[in-house]
């Protein structure tokens, strides 16, 4: 095995562990979500475009190497797809969740928002 077989593999496995890291956040997220913790759901969020952004710069370097002719471990793919193929399903259902925990808070706000209203106006007809 030369050294950029070594390198790419090294990259592929970094890439293996960012995803797997997002793929932990968004189960997380998911079972959050389910509690309409919407506050502790956002910070999960920041933390995956963070991965998000390094799996990119990520890929990129890879894409670098691979157009030099060097090709990963077969194996390696594969367990990378299947992470991957995980991230995918779970991001629908966490999007879809974190839709309806806006939608529960929007409405919160403007129920806020009329009482408040009701409160001025009759504050001032008296």
């Amino acid at each position: 095995m030369t050294t950029g077989e070594d390198n790419l593999d090294t990259l592929y496995s970094r890439k293996q562990v960012l995803l797997s890291q997002l793929r932990d956040n968004l189960k997380k997220q998911d079972e959050i979500l389910s509690y309409y913790d919407g506050d502790n759901s956002v910070q999960l969020t920041l933390e995956n475009e963070n991965l998000t952004k390094e799996l990119q710069k990520l890929d990129l370097q890879i894409e670098g190497m691979e157009n030099q002719g060097i090709s990963p471990k077969p194996e390696t793919l594969e367990s990378i797809k299947t992470v991957l193929l995980e991230c995918l399903d779970l991001e629908p259902r966490v999007l879809k969740k974190m839709l309806v925990v806006k939608e529960m808070f929007r409405e919160e706000l403007n129920q806020f928002s009329v009482k408040r209203q009701l409160k001025q106006y009759l504050s001032r007809e008296k």
